[in-house]
């Protein structure tokens, strides 16, 4: 009987003590709440109000709290609204929309609240709840229509790539707004197309003075910044690569066309398309400054090394522990050989039309070699350190060639190139 009473007393010690932690929080949420409203943060009074609700559903003043935000929230609403159809502004219909879809989002968050402590004159605006969607709808077709438009005006203006993607995103807006509006996604691809930049990227200049030593840099150079651009997903949605041999044949073409004698016969409509207007947009050119190649070099530093206490002998007196002490010590030399290679680089971005120079960088390949060895000089190879006996173990090693570090460093460079060009490009 006494181990009931006693289950019993527990229980109602918990139920008091849960009950009135409850209590406690929801005076606290409904402190916090009522800030909220009072300084004009109807959205968080709303949703605190909400957390009350979930640990007493019956709380009246939560349900009041939550009535009266959802009405605030409204009203603020309605007068943007208001204020936007009686102003105009060229992207009202874009606000109109985040509008009508902020008053169902509100409508969404009330639903599931039970109002029942709420007298009736209290809940009669849910009865004047307007279903928004209809008037939600129209706003996105006439955003959808004005973006169409706006892409179609643009698509129109100018064949300038750049033009050409501020059309393509018009289209793209539009169809955010309303997914299938007609003959969007056909212009969005053209559109998208037509912002392709053709990009012609020429053999950069050696200007280092080792053209006799390493061969045709510019050319490997060129070549690897153009295999990565190709290669890249991403960098190939906006621009196409022209080849530099095709450039120079259509350029000699064009000048063989000009100094025909004046008497040659010639159909102009019969002149390839490349001649008839510039079938690039940007040129791509840069030189090669310097080539600073430091040969391999060997430093070396004379060290001490003791063994752990664990790898010394136990000694009958302090004399003979110090002597133990310092026989263990040992003497190595530590080398260390280093060397590197540096190429500096400068390129330009210049607009084909018209040859201003859009952009202009510089960019360095490096390459940074270092390694270490050593050699015992005196004491036992055994009282070392494992750290310091691998050192003496290791053969002295072989640096890479200088041809190595040239290309490592050649691929640094065009790394970072392409990486200053996508940046240039890519428009995301």
């Amino acid at each position: 009987m006494n181990g009931i009473l006693k289950k019993i007393t527990t229980l109602l010690i918990v139920g008091i003590s849960l009950l009135m932690i409850s209590c406690s929080t929801t005076g606290r949420l409904y402190k916090a709440s009522l800030e909220y409203f009072n300084s004009g943060n109807y959205e968080a009074a709303l949703e605190t109000g909400k957390q009350i609700l979930e640990l007493k559903p019956k709380d009246k003043k939560a349900q009041e709290l939550i009535q009266k935000s959802y009405l605030q929230l409204v009203e603020e609403t309605q007068a943007r609204i208001n204020q936007l159809e009686a102003e105009a502004p060229p992207d009202m219909w874009d606000q109109l929309v985040r509008e009508y879809t902020l008053l169902i989002e509100y409508q969404n968050r009330i639903k599931p609240v039970n109002f029942s402590r709420l007298d009736k004159e209290e809940r009669a605006f849910l009865m004047s709840i307007q279903d928004y969607s209809a008037r939600l709808s129209i706003c996105k077709y006439q955003a959808a229509r004005i973006h169409f438009q706006n892409g179609q005006q643009l698509m129109q203006s100018s064949k300038d790539p750049d033009v050409q993607w501020e059309a393509a995103q018009e289209f793209k807006l539009a169809m955010e707004f309303v997914p299938d509006y007609p003959n969007a996604a056909n212009l969005y691809a053209l559109a998208r197309k037509n912002s392709i930049k053709m990009v012609a990227i020429k053999e950069f200049q050696d200007k280092s003075g080792t053209a006799k030593s390493y061969g045709s840099l510019g050319e490997i150079i060129s070549s690897s910044i153009t295999n990565k651009l190709i290669l890249d997903s991403l960098a190939c949605q906006f621009i196409n690569i022209i080849n530099t041999e095709y450039l120079n044949n259509s350029i000699n073409v064009e000048q063989e066309m000009i100094n025909l004698p004046a008497d040659s016969l010639f159909e102009p409509n019969s002149l390839p398309k490349s001649i008839e207007q510039p079938f690039f947009h940007n040129i791509i050119e840069g030189k090669i400054l310097q080539i600073n190649y430091i040969p391999p070099q060997t430093t070396s530093v004379e060290l001490k090394d003791s063994p752990s206490t664990k790898q010394q002998k136990p000694a009958t007196s302090k004399k003979k522990s110090k002597n133990n002490a310092k026989d263990s010590y040992c003497t190595y030399q530590k080398f260390i050989k280093t060397s590197s290679l540096k190429i500096i680089s400068t390129y330009y971005i210049i607009d084909a039309e018209n040859g201003k120079v859009e952009y202009t960088d510089s960019a360095t390949g490096y390459y940074d070699w270092k390694d270490e060895w050593g050699k015992l000089i005196s004491g036992d190879e055994q009282n070392l350190t494992d750290t310091t006996r691998a050192l003496i173990q290791k053969p002295e090693p072989i640096p890479p060639s200088e041809l190595d570090m040239l290309n490592y460093a050649l691929a640094e460079l065009s790394d970072e190139i392409v990486l200053k060009l996508k940046e240039y490009f890519i428009k995301y």
